[in-house]
């Protein structure tokens, strides 16, 4: 999953910068295209949720959310690049992961699609968990508005 949560932590860190240094109507940019790739992660991370708990898996839905997870990828990332400050403008989410990331969740789910109906509900249940954790992307107004800080050097 490491791909998956490193792509979600690249753009909530990229948005919680960002509301820190643009202007309203660029922070109304970045908000319209986070929400797409927040709708598009959120899909996928729902996806293989709902394998574990449904105990089944669809390889065209996992292609399909893997393809619309890179072009919200791809967006989000042309939006940040026109609205960003000029020491960001090479910030991006990575994307080129994807691809590879679907072929493992479907090999995955190839090898161990009987295994997944006997785990118990309490391992099942923290699987769902630790998915949630690493794969749910936080709604936009949840990302830190705070001012940030750096650390001191005492």
């Amino acid at each position: 999953m490491s791909p998956f949560t490193l792509a979600r932590n690249q753009s909530v860190e990229l948005v919680a910068t960002a509301k820190h240094s643009v202007g309203a109507s660029d922070l109304n940019t970045l908000a319209v295209a986070y929400g797409s790739l927040q709708e598009k992660g959120n899909a996928y991370a729902g996806f293989l949720i709902e394998a574990i708990t449904d105990t089944s898996f669809d390889a065209d839905k996992n292609a399909k959310c893997a393809s619309n997870l890179a072009q919200a990828i791809k967006a989000f990332n042309k939006a940040f690049a026109s609205v960003s400050a000029p020491n960001q403008k090479d910030a991006s989410v990575q994307s080129a992961w994807l691809p590879t990331f679907s072929d493992s969740v479907g090999s995955y789910w190839k090898r161990y699609d009987t295994a997944t109906p006997t785990l118990s509900p309490e391992t099942k249940a923290d699987l769902v968990k630790q998915l949630k954790a690493e794969t749910v992307w936080p709604n936009y107004e949840d990302i830190a508005t705070e001012t940030i800080t750096a650390p001191s050097p005492h």
